[in-house]
């Protein structure tokens, strides 16, 4: 108990950061989107994000184009801004609609930072399809275009990093390539946006389809120990501690507002957190399913917060 006590105060004087970092693949498939049914799936994904630790994914969305999916299975749509004429792989006049995009927004959780190393997917055309489209995000407010790499030899990289489908050629066979987009993003902690823009299409009927969306990063959870208030004289009391049974109790002294009561393993994460407190002046505390260890109690609320040690033997 010493040698924790003085850990515990060594990390607080050092002013050092406990932090877990999680790998993390998002894969979007669209599988649940339907062109017949009636009515169609629409504009928004139907099927379940996916998850992973440390942030929350939304669904991707359309926004500027048909209302109506044009294929089943995959995330496709007409309307987008013309611009190419058919057979013509020289002149083009049209160029990004900031109005016509599909896009995903990506939640990092409280006390995460996350990290985009890349995004893989698959993209095609129809045979009026737009000839052009790029990929940009919120954390710059949309205005640059991501480097990006092809591996499809009818797929060139403009100056500006916009996929350029090169040859107007078109064949049934010749779908779904493979494009990689590289940010460099990292320590985001708000909400992130990603928007696929389409453009200089031969007609408005024109698909322009993504499918198999991988987007590869990681999520780091981070505790600043020095932010933590631990008073040895405690502001609140856990009782009994050590703990057996199935329920602990805090008792608060001199804390005036609380908000949220957490429970903090070894690594920094958080295992339980409760933010509806209904009784400010003894709050109980399941742990029937914490495994046995020592463990932190923060209890106060966004401004000032303390910490003690709780002991779990079974």
């Amino acid at each position: 108990m010493k040698k924790l006590l003085l850990f515990a105060q060594t990390l607080v004087s050092a002013g050092m950061i406990v932090a877990q970092t999680t790998s993390f693949t998002l894969t979007y498939n669209f599988a649940q989107v339907s062109s017949t049914t009636t009515p169609c799936t629409g504009t928004v994904d139907p099927t379940p994000p996916p998850t992973a630790t440390g942030l929350t994914s939304g669904s991707f969305i359309a926004v500027g184009t048909n209302t109506c999916p044009s294929t089943s299975g995959y995330f496709s749509f007409s309307g987008w801004g013309t611009g190419a004429t058919n057979g013509d792989d020289a002149n083009f006049t049209g160029s990004l609609d900031p109005n016509k995009y599909y896009e995903i927004t990506i939640n990092p959780q409280t006390n995460y930072k996350l990290t985009f190393d890349s995004i893989i997917f698959k993209a095609n055309r129809s045979g009026t399809g737009p000839r052009f489209w790029s990929v940009r995000s919120s954390d710059d407010g949309f205005t640059n275009n991501f480097p990006a790499a092809a591996t499809n030899t009818n797929i060139t990289i403009t100056t500006n990093n916009e996929f350029f489908w090169t040859t107007d050629a078109y064949s049934s066979t010749v779908i779904l390539s493979g494009f990689k987009v590289t940010p460099t993003l990292s320590n985001i902690t708000s909400p992130i946006s990603f928007r696929w823009y389409a453009w200089n299409a031969e007609g408005t009927a024109g698909t322009f389809r993504i499918d198999d969306v991988n987007i590869y990063g990681s999520a780091t959870f981070v505790t600043n120990v020095a932010t933590f208030s631990h008073n040895l004289n405690a502001h609140f009391t856990i009782s009994p501690n050590p703990a057996s049974g199935n329920v602990v109790y805090l008792v608060p002294q001199n804390i005036k507002e609380i908000s949220f009561v957490e429970i903090i393993n070894s690594l920094g994460s958080t295992i339980y957190k409760n933010t509806k407190i209904e009784n400010s002046n003894k709050i109980a505390l399941p742990i029937e399913t914490i495994p046995e260890g020592v463990y932190f109690v923060r209890l106060g609320n966004s401004q000032n917060y303390y910490l003690e040690k709780l002991i779990i033997n079974k």
